[in-house]
Order: C-alpha cells, then structure tokens, then sequence
C-alpha cells in the first residue's frame, strides 16, 4: 500500500517537507483528486473512499512528524 499512496500523492505532496505542508495545500489536494473524477486526464481516479484513505495517511504522517519535532500542527487538524 505504501508505494500506492506514494504514486498518488506525489503530484502535490511527495516532495514537501511535513513542516511546509498548509490547510491551503490539503484542500487543495483534496480538490484536484475531486476534479480528476470530472476529466479524462486520469484513467481511474480515486474514489471518496481512496482520497479518505490518503488523507488518514497524511495526517498519521504529520502526526509522526510533530511528535519527533519536524513539523508544529498535528495532521488530524488538516486533514478533516
């Protein structure tokens, strides 16, 4: 699953250290996987499921992060 995840949030958050990562990044993540199910750009988009599934991830992720010092605000906060 984790390659899954990788593959799939690396247009917008693979590369982003947990400390930069904003509300206005998430939704906008959040968005643009809303906006794949409206155009043929991608074969099989995510289904709510999916993206939910993603963003828990995320949030773990930043959770991690805060607790061994390399980001300040708690994922969960972000990703609801």
């Amino acid at each position: 699953m984790r390659t899954g995840v990788r593959s799939r949030r690396r247009p917008s958050l693979a590369d982003v250290r947990p400390s930069a990562i904003t509300p206005q990044l998430v939704k906008a993540y959040k968005t643009r996987k809303l906006a794949e199910r409206e155009s043929a750009a991608v074969k099989r988009p995510l289904s709510n499921r999916s993206i939910n599934a993603t963003l828990r991830v995320l949030a773990q992720i930043l959770d991690d992060a805060v607790e061994h010092g390399l980001s300040g605000t708690p994922g969960h906060v972000w990703t609801r």
